[in-house]
């Protein structure tokens, strides 16, 4: 996608946002050049759902964007997001949230994923 595709799109999604939300903008599978477009147009919002992915972006990218940990993390990965993450988009299990805490050290900012419907393929703090 051409980088003023994204700035005309990006553009085109906030203007349709009610005021005071934010947006996190899916960057996973793009490529940096294409996160820093929306930067550049500016998205400082950015949501990974992969830890190797993310670690690697925030070393070529500005540091002031601010990234959301989004999609199923394993309990293993959560040393090494901390240093990079604001919020954790869905917590499914409590192995999850305390290994959040412990690792953390501090207030957990995160999502609860609480699955209420009867689908048991869905991942929630519950089963």
């Amino acid at each position: 996608m051409e980088t003023t595709d994204i700035a005309r799109r990006l553009g085109e999604v906030k203007s349709s946002l009610p005021q005071g939300v934010r947006l996190v903008a899916v960057s996973k599978f793009h490529p940096s050049e294409c996160i820093k477009a929306a930067y550049d147009a500016g998205q400082r919002l950015f949501g990974e759902s992969r830890e190797q992915e993310l670690a690697r972006k925030v070393g070529e990218l500005p540091n002031d964007i601010e990234w959301h940990f989004i999609g199923h993390l394993q309990t293993n990965k959560v040393k090494y997001i901390a240093p990079y993450i604001s919020m954790i988009d869905a917590v499914d299990s409590l192995k999850l949230l305390r290994e959040i805490i412990s690792t953390i050290n501090t207030i957990a900012i995160a999502m609860i994923a609480w699955n209420k419907s009867e689908y048991l393929f869905k991942k929630s703090i519950l089963r």
